[in-house]
């Protein structure tokens, strides 16, 4: 016969198994979509081939809805101030992506609203991107039409590979190839029109957790002619981040 002192035992240790053990999730409180937040950190925030600044931290939020086996929603903002910079630059950009197939590539289409608090002003831009893993490498592009007062279209094509050098450590090379007619880059800046910027970037990414990745990278920009009026140094810059999925 089991004494009462060892059936008292016996329920403390299921007591605390029930408590240590893995949570069960309720399907009632799982919420439709998933995410991931990211900080990071960038020696000069260049957009499209043009410095808009340098020593610039940011801060982002992008959610993905699943609508059905083959689509889904891509919403999310995006935060960046550019610390050094005489205009006091900062940009926080609000975005809408559907993401689905086309003719046995990856296709998104979607909109950018982009809103400058300092110096002030705003613009819109609607996009389309189409890519296809060659298993060597991810081939892609995308088209951009401003949609503000100068109006205009940007177009690009890029190469990316990742390398598993570990469990943990991958390693990402990418490069790309710009061209522009009648493109705003922002105000004061007028259209510019021709083979645009060109560039290379080579960067790590350590898995810490099964959630949480740390992100460094360093890159080439390289002005072509459409930016000899604008921004037409070529920059050696780089930057960091963290990002957490959930």
């Amino acid at each position: 016969m089991i004494k009462t002192r060892h059936l008292a035992a016996l329920a403390a240790l299921v007591a605390a198994s029930a408590v240590a053990g893995p949570a069960i999730e309720d399907p009632v409180c799982a919420v439709p979509f998933t995410g991931e937040l990211s900080v990071g950190y960038e020696t000069n925030y260049i957009f499209r081939g043009v410095n808009l600044g340098e020593d610039a931290p940011w801060a982002s939020i992008g959610l993905n809805f699943p609508i059905s086996e083959k689509l889904s929603l891509d919403v999310g903002t995006w935060y960046l101030n550019s610390t050094n910079n005489p205009d006091n630059f900062d940009e926080l950009d609000t975005y809408a992506f559907l993401n689905f197939s086309v003719l046995g590539l990856d296709a998104s289409f979607g909109g950018t609203w982009y809103n400058f608090p300092e110096p002030g002003g705003n613009t819109g831009e609607l996009s389309m991107g189409l890519s296809k893993d060659l298993k060597i490498f991810e081939l892609g592009g995308f088209a951009a039409f401003d949609m503000g007062n100068v109006g205009g279209w940007y177009f690009e094509t890029r190469a990316l590979r990742t390398l598993a050098l570990t469990d943990c450590l991958d390693l990402n090379v990418g490069s790309g190839l710009s061209f522009t007619q009648d493109y705003s880059f922002r105000t004061p800046y007028l259209g510019a029109d021709g083979w645009n910027h060109a560039y290379v970037r080579l960067g790590l990414g350590w898995h810490m957790t099964q959630t949480a990745t740390l992100n460094t990278y360093i890159g080439g920009n390289f002005a072509l002619d459409a930016l000899e009026n604008i921004d037409d140094a070529n920059r050696l810059h780089g930057g960091a981040s963290v990002s957490v999925a959930f």
